[in-house]
């Protein structure tokens, strides 16, 4: 395909020896899952909901051009054996991630943790998604390695800071006044925005299960900047008919949102950790929608596991008020478990397992 949803299936590490997936994916699931819970219970709720939302979502970004639009091979890293490859990887996306999350505690939620800048760094992760799998990172798709990673990283905030303009926050105002100097007061309210571009995000994931199928079937789609353009407006659709169908069943926005959010885990569960399986050796379209049902089915088992953790650990109350419980599964997910299997399975290769070549299934 030449863009980013190719490479987060074609360049993802692929078991080659006896530890065939799912056994690899299984390892790379229960590691990260086991860092994700011992980090968290470390933190108390206003922390997790606090910095922490912008610190482990201002990692993301950084990631998602090393691992897609770098392949995992910029910075060159080739020649160091693992552990110390990942190592660095992982060290140049914090490094980068913390940079941006200072910045962004400055100068959008003028100098501390709020949720106006929990909301706008959320945000800046699905962009960056978009800009680097839909568009391929268009418009530097054809320069250097690091520059067009680079390039992307950086456009994402400019991108990020006009749309940002649309949320309006005047409900959160009238409780917290003095988010008044820093909330944008646009014509969709914070929390319908957030919703819906999550349901978009998870529409972009459908069609990264899919291998683009069918658009890769029609003539001078697959070209940027026409594919990044086609599936915005495809998943801007299908996220409006999403709506409106569980609007009418009086789904709230936020209900929606962490629905689409664990699916998008189960998603991810399937394409990097299990690296398409169970149904990669099939052709598409009966690949994608049997990966599409497993992914629902382990977006289900997370979901129940990070709820009930969140119970034991930060108490029934939070995780019975909307919309704390919805925040709290987000960093779960989001910030942490999406990003730790890209960690072990792309930048660390399944490290301690070995070095990984054509997938095997057993």
């Amino acid at each position: 395909m030449g863009n980013g949803a190719e490479a987060i299936v074609s360049d993802t590490p692929t078991a080659r020896w006896a530890t065939a997936q799912p056994w690899r994916g299984i390892l790379t699931v229960l590691i990260s899952v086991g860092i994700t819970v011992a980090i968290a219970a470390n933190f108390k709720l206003d922390g997790w909901l606090g910095w922490f939302t912008v610190w482990g979502n201002s990692l993301v970004p950084m990631q998602v051009v090393i691992a897609l639009a770098w392949g995992a091979q910029y910075p060159p890293v080739q020649k160091l054996d693992q552990p110390w490859r990942g190592i660095e990887l992982t060290l140049l996306q914090v490094m980068v991630g913390s940079i941006t999350a200072l910045l962004l505690l400055k100068f959008v939620g003028g100098g501390g943790a709020n949720p106006v800048v929990n909301v706008f760094t959320i945000s800046s992760v699905l962009t960056t998604f978009f800009l680097v799998i839909a568009f391929g990172c268009w418009p530097f798709h054809r320069l250097s390695t690091p520059a067009k990673g680079f390039l992307t990283l950086l456009l994402v905030y400019p991108v990020m800071a006009i749309l940002f303009r649309t949320y309006n926050f005047s409900d959160l105002v009238k409780t917290i006044p003095p988010l008044a100097s820093v909330a944008p007061t646009g014509p969709i309210p914070w929390d319908m925005a957030l919703s819906f571009y999550f349901v978009m995000f998870g529409f972009l994931f459908v069609f990264v299960t899919m291998d683009m199928w069918p658009l890769y079937k029609v003539p001078g789609v697959m070209k940027q900047p026409v594919m990044g353009v086609a599936l915005v407006i495809l998943c801007g659709a299908l996220a409006a008919l999403s709506f409106v169908v569980l609007f009418g069943f009086g789904v709230k926005p936020f209900d929606i949102m962490l629905g689409f959010l664990c699916f998008v885990a189960g998603v991810l569960t399937t394409v990097i950790a299990l690296q398409g399986w169970p149904a990669r050796s099939l052709p598409q379209p009966a690949k994608g929608f049997l990966n599409l049902l497993f992914s629902g089915a382990v977006a289900w088992v997370l979901y129940k596991f990070f709820y009930a953790f969140a119970v034991s650990h930060f108490g029934a109350g939070p995780m019975g008020t909307y919309p704390l419980y919805l925040m709290v599964i987000g960093n779960f997910m989001l910030a942490l478990t999406f990003p730790l299997y890209v960690v072990h399975s792309v930048f660390f290769d399944g490290w301690p397992l070995p070095a990984t070549a054509a997938p095997k299934e057993g």
